[in-house]
């Protein structure tokens, strides 16, 4: 959304629920666009899915989730790297299916 080291995407569909697509780094310039995006959607940020634990694609998920307290928070478990985030997360598991941006999605993350 802001360039380089984000990694995220905005998911909206349906009125109200937003989601994001990864949490990027918590960059301010980040939070207020996803701030500005909500508010031209009249919508609120519902959920945040992270993909993995790689600083650029979660490390921002703190400082959402004090924005955003109403957020759920989910991802692919990795307990080495989750705890430092300081989110509660949802724990995703292959085959589940995700509600995001007003959107169903079926998880498959078995290899090609």
């Amino acid at each position: 959304m802001t360039g380089r080291g984000n990694n995220t995407y905005f998911l909206h569909g349906a009125p109200g629920g937003a989601a994001l697509i990864d949490a990027g780094v918590g960059e301010s310039r980040h939070l207020e666009q996803i701030d500005r995006e909500l508010q031209v959607r009249n919508a609120h940020l519902a959920c945040v899915l992270v993909t993995h634990g790689h600083t650029d694609h979660a490390s921002g998920s703190a400082l959402i989730a004090r924005r955003h307290p109403a957020a759920a928070f989910a991802k692919f478990p990795w307990p080495a790297e989750d705890a430092r985030f300081q989110v509660a997360w949802h724990p995703l598991v292959d085959g589940e299916t995700v509600v995001a941006g007003g959107a169903e999605y079926f998880l498959d993350i078995s290899p090609p």
